[in-house]
């Protein structure tokens, strides 16, 4: 098994983790696969990893490091193209204010703001490269987000 595959596979194991509900289990396999590709100087990595850590940073409640993870996860998906992983990371990121889902209380307006903003960004890349199922996850994260708001028809 190269390199690569291990660090990877440490992004499975934290990704079952999450989704176990086991999430400091899950932060503890993803910060190492990240330090890992840090040592590799590996972007696309990084990227997925900052990715799957900021989703188990938002499931554990973790409002500020989710959003650190989220925007270097962001950053990296834009310099080197990855228009699916972008899509997915900002659709995500969509849901940083007011949600059904999670933290309602959490949000303030501004940050509501921006979090729509990356979603509606995340609906238009996915409809711009004909990435149907992109299209649909960035609805249903704008949903969720716009509906607290009283704004389900902004989606129209």
């Amino acid at each position: 098994m190269t390199g690569s595959h291990v660090y990877q596979s440490l992004n499975r194991l934290g990704n079952w983790h999450m989704n176990m509900k086991e999430l400091l289990e899950s932060i503890g396999y993803h910060q190492a696969a990240l330090a890992l590709f840090q040592e590799r100087n590996d972007a696309q990595g990084l990227a997925e990893t900052w990715d799957l850590l900021g989703v188990t940073q938002f499931m554990n409640g973790h409002v500020q490091e989710r959003a650190y993870a989220c925007e270097q996860a962001i950053t990296l998906f834009r310099q080197h193209s990855n228009q699916q992983g972008l899509i997915s990371c900002l659709a995500m990121r969509g849901m940083s204010g007011a949600s059904y889902l999670l933290f309602p209380a959490l949000s303030s307006s501004a940050s509501g703001d921006e979090a729509i903003s990356a979603g509606e960004e995340a609906l238009m890349i996915a409809h711009k490269i004909g990435w149907q199922i992109g299209e649909a996850n960035a609805l249903v994260y704008l949903g969720l987000s716009l509906g607290p708001r009283g704004e389900l028809r902004r989606l129209r």
